[in-house]
């Protein structure tokens, strides 16, 4: 009996270090991931910062850097290309390569430019599907659809909001990037809110 006892206690203490040793390990994880969490919700409120105070020149910064890729893949693919024997296979490779590499000396070299042309290819999508449904919804009408004007409000603001696209690029621009720079501290600070109470709960559930 004192045997059987002896056994069933060290099966017990057993099973507690490895219980232990379970909640050290989940600790360790939870601590990781919280870590990680806290520094990706402050680089987040960093950029959306950085987004809202010098939206025009995070943008042509990115474009540069866009050009600079563009412009090393490009020398890239030349040098593969050069080396391929078959003359189809060096076409194949050296046409996309040039391209690289145009479109990227041209992105360094007038960044702005580059970015003014976004907003204004959205414009004009905007304007032309603004028409369409400008004409869709006047076709409504005829029908005698008691809601047809809900139709033509929505294609006459979709025309506006292309035509200023069009006509003030620089201010959609930096009006979109700020956009996107509070969304980054929105997400930053939520994250850290949550970092917190995740670890005020966490202690709780374990201590």
């Amino acid at each position: 009996a004192q045997s059987r006892r002896t056994g069933i206690d060290e099966e017990r203490k057993m099973k507690e270090s490895l219980d232990l040793m379970e909640k050290y390990k989940m600790s360790e994880l939870f601590q990781k991931i919280k870590k990680e969490s806290m520094i990706t919700s402050i680089i987040c409120i960093v950029f959306g910062v950085m987004f809202c105070i010098w939206p025009g020149t995070i943008l042509v910064t990115l474009c540069r850097i866009a050009g600079f890729v563009l412009l090393v893949a490009g020398i890239v693919l030349l040098i593969q290309g050069i080396r391929i024997q078959e003359m189809l296979g060096r076409s194949v490779r050296l046409l996309p390569a040039g391209g690289c590499v145009v479109i990227g000396i041209w992105i360094l070299a007038k960044p702005g430019v580059f970015v003014s042309l976004i907003p204004i290819l959205i414009g004009v999508m905007l304007a032309y599907h603004g028409v369409k449904d400008l004409i869709f919804s006047l076709e409504v009408k005829k029908g005698d659809s008691p809601r047809w004007w809900l139709g033509l409000l929505v294609a006459i603001a979709t025309i506006i909001i292309g035509v200023i696209l069009m006509l003030h690029t620089w201010l959609a621009l930096e009006i979109g990037m700020m956009a996107v720079g509070i969304i980054l501290i929105y997400d930053g600070v939520s994250g850290l809110w949550l970092n917190g109470r995740a670890g005020s709960a966490y202690k709780r559930y374990h201590n």
